[in-house]
């Protein structure tokens, strides 16, 4: 192993950023099994004295995992790996219209400008190194919460068949894999399809 980086106890390696959705959080969930509505829910999260909801542990040690991996050159080159867990990662909300929610704000409220998205949280799409900007395009905020008001009542089906929000993530993941490899990334099946 004398291709490792030479390194001493103290030794601060170079810093990594890695961005974590609620998004990432609930695709874990799924794939983990760890479905604690901490990693999830605000409103839950804060209820029980966190500051907000909360990356999963072994998420986060997975994370630091492939880092160390990735720094070694060599994945077997890790023959073992422990974590002491000091503080929580914290996931802001990504969504902007859930802190309007929270406000007790409605889709009423604020009209068309309800469900916009400013230009700069628009998502690319990257074709030749040159990436296009895509613009977010909202919702029809008035049927969709008006529908789940129903289906929560109990008087009708929910306005979006859960299922079809996994494939939906499966199909931001993959973008995102894509992305990240220059590759075309190829789409699992979701647990309803197994």
């Amino acid at each position: 192993m004398s291709g490792l980086p030479q390194v001493a106890t103290g030794d601060e390696l170079p810093g990594r950023s890695v961005p974590i959705t609620r998004a990432g959080l609930v695709r874990y969930a799924g794939a983990s099994g760890d479905l604690n509505p901490i990693h999830w829910n605000e409103r839950t999260a804060l209820a029980v004295g966190l500051p907000g909801v909360i990356a999963h542990g072994m998420l986060t040690m997975a994370l630091a995992a492939q880092y160390v991996a990735d720094w070694a050159g060599d994945p077997a080159a890790v023959r073992s790996f422990s974590t002491r867990f000091t503080r929580p990662v914290v996931v802001p909300d990504d969504d902007g219209q859930t802190a309007r929610l929270l406000a007790d704000s409605t889709p009423a409220d604020d009209g068309e400008a309800w469900g916009a998205v400013p230009e700069e949280r628009w998502g690319r799409i990257y074709r030749d190194g040159v990436g296009l900007p895509v613009p977010s395009l909202p919702g029809a905020w008035d049927q969709f919460y008006a529908r789940l008001a129903r289906a929560l009542r109990g008087d009708a089906a929910l306005p979006v068949d859960p299922w079809d929000s996994v494939a939906a993530l499966e199909v931001l993941d993959a973008a995102r894999v894509s992305a990240a490899t220059g590759r075309v990334a190829g789409l699992g099946t979701t647990a309803r399809d197994r």
